[in-house]
């Protein structure tokens, strides 16, 4: 074998052991990133089920505060209506949800309403039940004592 021929066969062998060298290199580096991947995916992991669990609970507190409003509502209404047939159903579970002590803006998220609907709303409740504003509140426990 010529010296060219054994230096050709030198530089492949050096040529193979660098590349060997890179795979392995790219290998641990892979290793390393796949830790660091799976850490960070455990950590948006933990992250959405905290999301998961806060959702959940706000459920549990609508269904909570979905039946409060339809027990006060089939304890009012039948007894408000009887004193006060003129009221429109806008204006009964605005009784309800003033009976229950719910804001206006709260009222509003819930119904999808801006706030100023809800106050016009009250407004029209509050004059067709004669009562001052204040004593509402009062009038409408009332009807369910």
């Amino acid at each position: 074998m010529s010296i060219i021929m054994w230096v050709i066969n030198a530089v492949r062998i050096k040529k193979l052991r660098i590349a060997n060298f890179a795979d392995s290199l790219i290998l641990k580096s892979a290793i390393n990133d796949k830790d660091s991947l799976i850490a960070e995916l455990n950590s948006q992991i933990t992250i959405k089920n905290r999301e998961i669990e806060t959702y959940a609970e706000a459920i549990g507190d609508e269904e909570s505060a979905n039946a409060r409003f339809n027990n006060m509502q089939c304890k009012l209404i039948p007894h408000l209506t009887d004193r006060h047939p003129d009221l429109t159903k806008a204006e009964l579970n605005m009784a309800v949800y003033i009976l229950l002590g719910v804001s206006s803006k709260d009222i509003a998220n819930r119904q999808n309403l801006s706030v100023r609907t809800i106050e016009n709303t009250k407004y029209r409740l509050y004059k067709k039940l004669g009562v001052p504003t204040s004593d509402v509140p009062e009038y409408l426990r009332s009807f369910i004592s």
